[in-house]
């Protein structure tokens, strides 16, 4: 099971973020979820329950709700890179 603990251990083996960047985009993700969950977009608790194959069509339609993209702008895409790497981490997962 895809878990916050895993995405972060994934992306500290990819070696391309620092710890500081990888912490902000794990808390990002707790905060997606929420808002994901509370809108509707997903039908679980969390993004890690979430079917990697669906990832990419819950990330288009997070991203079209009013006032993601400002929040997104603001934040210098915090929220959107930290959705990304997730998907590219729950793909390779899938891989494996």
């Amino acid at each position: 099971m895809l878990t916050n603990q895993s995405f972060k251990d994934w992306a500290l083996d990819q070696k391309r973020w620092k710890l500081s960047t990888i912490n902000a985009y794990a808390k990002q993700l707790d905060k997606i979820s929420k808002y994901l969950a509370l809108s509707g977009l997903i039908q679980t608790k969390s993004i890690y329950l979430v079917a990697p194959g669906d990832l990419n069509y819950i990330y288009n339609r997070w991203y079209k709700e009013p006032g993601i993209k400002d929040v997104d702008s603001k934040r210098n895409r915090l929220p959107s890179n930290s959705f990304k790497r997730y998907i590219e981490f729950s793909n390779d997962s899938q891989l494996k």
